[in-house]
């Protein structure tokens, strides 16, 4: 399923459907980092997989006393041998709205991450600073290179 999104042969609209380094509008070739939103909403036979069912149970244990939805997914396909397939540093809560935009008091939210290939320091595995939930400021983010 995965090798179908990234062929393209399952469709994926207009800005669901981009490259996350680079300008909309760059030529498929020269994409770096392929991002397609939903990917559930465009291959409706891939909702609800065990991954998803397993998020779930684990979003429900970390926050009982709360309602956990799912609000998106995502499929990320960093490119091989592009040296600009780069995510910086930073802090998810920085990308989603405000709790005043989304009209709610409450923003605990849960991210997971799957990788289908091997994950390694080499190519860019996934980290996480420990501790760095503590300190509740949402720190500044800025673009790759500044």
């Amino acid at each position: 399923t995965f090798d179908k999104f990234l062929n393209r042969e399952i469709h994926v609209p207009g800005k669901d459907f981009c490259d996350m380094s680079k300008a909309f509008g760059t030529p498929f070739e020269d994409w770096s980092i392929v991002n397609c939103m939903l990917p559930t909403k465009y291959h409706t036979p891939f909702a609800n997989n065990i991954y998803e069912k397993l998020c779930s149970c684990i979003a429900r244990q970390l926050f009982s006393n709360l309602e956990m939805t799912k609000d998106y997914d995502q499929l990320l396909n960093k490119r091989p041998g592009k040296t600009d397939a780069v995510f910086p540093w930073h802090q998810d809560m920085g990308y989603w709205p405000s709790a005043k935009v989304l009209g709610v008091k409450e923003t605990s939210t849960c991210t997971f991450s799957l990788a289908v290939d091997d994950s390694t320091e080499k190519n860019g595995c996934l980290r996480y600073v420990v501790g760095s939930h503590l300190d509740k400021t949402l720190r500044p983010h800025k673009p790759l290179g500044e």
